[in-house]
């Protein structure tokens, strides 16, 4: 699936927990995304501080994606990545993006987002809420058989 590099209007910095299900495992994460002018970077940890998933677009559009030790394939950062792509980033920014290409987004709701590849249902976003960013949703990925429950808040810079 390509990625869509440009930067969306996002909160400057979100605190998301997240929760992989991936066959008869699940992995809950606790992440932080930091998005620059031009840049962003996301890091992962689990309930002990250890670090699964490290996440970063330059302003060159340069990705740099690290899987902690032990964390299982299907927790591949650059799918995330996409994932976080899909679920968060604007729905005519990622069309452009996909423009000319096998793979298409629509949101025939407002709470639903689907991906398709030359038609064919691979991955939807339900959201809970109006404002992903401060809420809740669910992405299921058909092609790779798991889902991602994620819940999401805006992190306000504290005034020394």
């Amino acid at each position: 699936m390509p990625l869509a590099l440009d930067q969306p209007r996002l909160p400057a910095d979100s605190s998301q927990t997240l929760l992989a299900a991936f066959g008869d495992r699940a992995v809950q994460m606790q992440c932080t995304l930091s998005v620059g002018a031009a840049d962003w970077r996301t890091v992962c940890i689990n309930a002990l501080g250890l670090r699964l998933l490290s996440l970063g677009v330059s302003a060159d559009g340069q990705i740099s994606a690290e899987r902690g030790p032990g964390v299982p394939e299907q927790l591949d950062p650059r799918r995330i990545l996409a994932d976080v792509q899909l679920a968060f980033w604007p729905l005519a920014s990622l069309q452009a993006a996909y423009a000319g290409s096998a793979w298409q987004i629509s949101q025939p709701a407002d709470d639903t987002r689907r991906l398709l590849r030359d038609g064919r249902l691979v991955a939807e976003v339900h959201y809970a809420s109006p404002d992903p960013w401060s809420g809740r949703l669910w992405l299921v990925n058909l092609r790779y058989d798991y889902s991602l429950a994620i819940r999401s808040e805006s992190i306000t810079a504290v005034s020394p």
